[in-house]
């Protein structure tokens, strides 16, 4: 697999699959997949004809950049 642009020392991205990313947001599939349609979560990777998997930085980044409760 080529790197191209990465440092040598720069760590790997890791996909994870959906009931991951459903685990760590509190998610169900549907939110995910209604967020995603909008622009409003994440794209996933398609990985093969019927699977797909998000990238773990950009799920934490989107959890990040939501509002926190009082």
């Amino acid at each position: 697999m080529a790197t191209r642009n990465r440092p040598k020392n720069a760590p790997l991205r890791q996909l994870i699959r959906l009931a991951r990313v459903e685990e760590l947001t509190g998610l169900c599939r549907s939110t995910i997949y209604k967020r995603k349609a909008l622009g409003q979560f994440p794209q996933p990777v398609k990985i093969g004809p019927h699977a797909v998997r998000w990238y773990l930085d950009e799920v934490l980044d989107y959890i990040d950049s939501r509002p926190r409760s009082r």
